[in-house]
């Protein structure tokens, strides 16, 4: 008997999916010759894309809402230490262009300084916190309230700490910045520490010290906030413009032909890393490894 899509009950698949209509899973190429009674499935592009995208919300919130990207230098570096220079537009671009391309259970997480010292400060009374940043914080109906600082740090393979977000002074945020560092290399687990291009973590930064400088010193730098030396590129004459020779329009707006093939990749990219990881499923490998 053949088993149509149409034979599964609904399950938690988008609705609207040509794929599943709703159903969560799509039947299984089989190998030829072989033969399962009652058939066999694989899960759908639809619950893949919805589980990365949740992931991605937890890491950050909002990061899913980044504008797509072609490309990034930190594709393939998850696995270093890194020290990277960006401001909060093309950090969010580039971490949802690693994110969505890692599987659903990726296990990474964005905090800032202020979290640090909201975690580190986590075991202290109220009444004796004179830190204005946090104190603002235990003030909120909703907090990032932490047990301790090791409870924020610990956790995930891929930890991004961002600089600069912390406003009022403490003297004691060195240590902490130094504290969850080295408690991450003790754990061996990948730390990449963020700051910006007009306040980089040097001499008179909020949490910088020598010790913070000398343990971060040798890891590679990437600065996202840099210019690319792109060579000028020689005017094209537009086709079927013919009135006016002197007249060139390389892109011509949203809607133009005439726009480039990175303008193209990166507003075109996102549904090929669905297909591929579809593609990956029902090659029949046991553990997903992320898009490529």
């Amino acid at each position: 008997m053949a088993y149509g899509i149409e034979d599964y009950p609904f399950g938690d698949g988008r609705p609207d999916c040509p794929d599943c209509r709703g159903r969560g899973v799509v039947p299984a190429p089989l190998k030829p010759g072989r033969i399962i009674v009652g058939g066999q499935t694989t899960p759908c592009g639809c619950i893949l894309e919805r589980d990365i995208l949740r992931n991605v919300e937890r890491g950050w919130r909002g990061l899913t809402q980044a504008v797509p990207i072609p490309s990034s230098p930190l594709n393939g570096m998850d696995g270093r230490n890194l020290r990277i220079t960006s401001g909060h537009k093309a950090i969010r671009e580039h971490l949802r262009h690693i994110a969505i391309r890692q599987g659903p259970n990726w296990a990474f997480n964005v905090v800032s300084d202020a979290d640090l010292m909201d975690a580190w400060l986590a075991r202290v009374d109220d009444d004796d916190i004179h830190d204005g940043d946090v104190e603002l914080r235990r003030r909120q109906p909703v907090t990032s309230k932490y047990g301790a600082l090791v409870d924020l740090v610990e956790p995930p393979d891929l930890l991004i700490m961002v600089m600069g977000v912390k406003a009022a002074r403490n003297s004691a945020m060195p240590e902490v910045v130094l504290e969850a560092l080295q408690h991450r290399v003790h754990k061996d687990k990948v730390t990449w520490i963020v700051d910006q291009p007009e306040y980089r973590l040097t001499s008179g930064h909020i949490s910088y010290s020598e010790h913070v400088g000398s343990l971060i010193g040798n890891w590679p730098h990437v600065d996202l906030s840099a210019k690319p030396n792109v060579p000028q590129r020689k005017p094209v004459r537009p086709r079927h413009q013919i009135a006016d020779i002197n007249t060139f329009e390389v892109d011509a707006g949203p809607d133009s032909h005439h726009r480039s093939k990175a303008q193209r990749v990166g507003e075109d990219s996102d549904p090929e890393w669905v297909k591929d990881a579809v593609d990956k499923l029902n090659n029949g490998k046991k553990k997903f490894r992320g898009f490529k």
